[in-house]
C-alpha cells in the first residue's frame, strides 16, 4: 500500500477508510490521503501524479529539507508547516515538517517523520469527530500543532524564571550549560515559528472560496497564538542572554578583585624583598654585619616600612 491513511469525509464529519484515493466522491465530500515518502512506494506513487499536481508542487512535497511556506496556484494551495518532534530519542525543538496539497475536495499530506498532530487528527476522524471540509482540516491541524508546541514554550519560560530567581539570590548558582541549552532551544523554536506565522497570515488572505470566513477567524486565532509564542521565545532568548552577560560580569568582577588583591600584596612586599635581597648579598662591608643587634634593627626597619606602606595605601584609598 502506497499510503498510510486514506479517508473519505463528508460535511458532517462522517468518515470512511478507503483502499484507494481514486474513489469517486460527492460534492459535499473530500478525500484525505497521507503518505510517508521515506517509503519508496509512496514517493513512487506521488511521482506518477506529477501531471496532476505539477512539478513544483511535487518537488516541494518530496524534497528532504524544507521550511514553513505557502504556494498558491489556480488548482489549490501548497502548505508546509512544522510541529514539535515527539518521536522517541528526538529533541522536541527538532521540529517535524508536514507538507500539504489542498484542493476543495482533495488533500494530500506528506511526511518523512511521524508528527503526533496527524495522529490526533486520525483519532478524531475514526470517531467521526474530525474535519468537515478542506478548510476545517487546515484549521484543525494548525490548532493541533499549536496545542502540542505550547507546553514546551511554557516549560522553557518556567526554566528561565527559575534560573533568574536562583541567580538573584546566588550569583554562583546558575550553570552556564543550562542557560546555553535554553537559549539554543528557544532560538531553534523561533527559527520555525517566525515563517509559520507568515504562512498563516497568507492563508488568511487567500482568495480560495473553500476557505470560509469562519475558517479565516480560526486561522486568525491560531495566528494570535503563534505570535504570542514567538514573543515569549524572543523574551526567553533575551533573558537568557542577559543572565549570561551578568554571569560573565560577575566572574570578571571576581577575577579583577583577586588580581587587585594580588597586586596590593605584590606592591607591599616588593620594597621588603628588595632590601632583604640587598642585605643578603654575601659581600664584605655590609653595614652592621658584625653587630649582634644588627639583625633585629634591620627587622624593625622592615616592619616600619610595612606600616608606612599600609598607611599610604589606605590614605590614597587603594586598600
Amino acid at each position: 500500500m502506497s499510503f498510510l491513511y486514506c479517508y473519505k469525509i463528508n460535511n458532517r464529519g462522517i468518515s470512511l477508510a478507503l483502499k484507494t484515493p481514486d474513489t469517486p466522491i460527492k460534492k459535499n465530500e473530500f478525500i484525505w490521503t497521507h503518505y510517508d515518502v521515506s517509503q519508496a512506494s509512496s514517493s513512487n506513487w506521488l511521482t506518477r501524479q506529477e501531471e496532476v499536481i505539477g512539478s513544483n508542487i511535487l518537488n516541494a512535497l518530496l524534497t528532504n529539507e524544507t521550511r514553513p511556506r505557502v504556494l498558491q496556484t489556480k488548482e489549490g494551495i501548497l502548505v508546509i508547516l512544522r510541529g514539535v518532534n515527539l518521536n522517541n530519542n528526538s529533541d522536541p525543538e527538532d521540529m517535524v515538517s508536514i507538507r500539504l496539497w489542498l484542493e476543495k475536495n482533495k488533500i494530500i499530506s506528506v511526511r518523512r517523520r511521524k508528527l503526533t498532530s496527524i495522529g490526533d487528527m486520525v483519532d478524531l476522524i475514526n470517531k467521526n469527530e474530525g474535519p468537515k471540509d478542506t478548510g476545517d482540516f487546515l484549521c484543525m491541524l494548525t490548532e493541533k500543532i499549536y496545542e502540542k508546541l505550547n507546553p514546551y514554550i511554557v516549560e522553557l519560560n518556567k526554566k528561565i524564571e527559575d534560573i533568574e530567581d536562583e541567580f538573584i539570590h546566588d550569583k554562583n548558582s546558575a550553570k552556564l550549560s543550562d542557560i546555553t541549552d535554553i537559549h539554543l532551544k528557544s532560538s531553534i523554536f523561533m527559527r520555525y515559528l517566525l515563517p509559520q506565522k507568515e504562512v498563516i497570515e497568507e492563508l488568511i488572505e487567500t482568495d480560495k472560496l473553500w476557505i470560509s470566513g469562519e475558517h479565516r477567524s480560526r486561522l486568525a486565532e491560531s495566528l494570535n497564538h503563534f505570535l504570542r509564542m514567538g514573543e515569549e521565545l524572543m523574551l526567553i532568548t533575551e533573558r537568557a542572554s542577559i543572565i549570561k552577560e551578568e554571569m560573565a560580569f560577575a566572574q570578571n568582577n571576581k577575577l579583577n578583585k583577586n588580581l587587585y588583591f594580588l597586586s596590593i600584596i605584590t606592591g607591599i612586599f616588593l620594597p621588603l624583598s628588595f632590601l632583604t635581597g640587598l642585605f643578603g648579598v654575601n659581600l664584605a662591608g655590609i653595614p652592621g654585619g658584625d653587630g649582634g643587634t644588627a639583625f633585629w634593627i634591620f627587622t624593625g626597619i622592615l616592619f616600619l616600612i610595612l606600616i608606612i606602606e599600609i598607611f599610604l595605601l589606605r590614605k590614597i584609598k587603594w586598600l
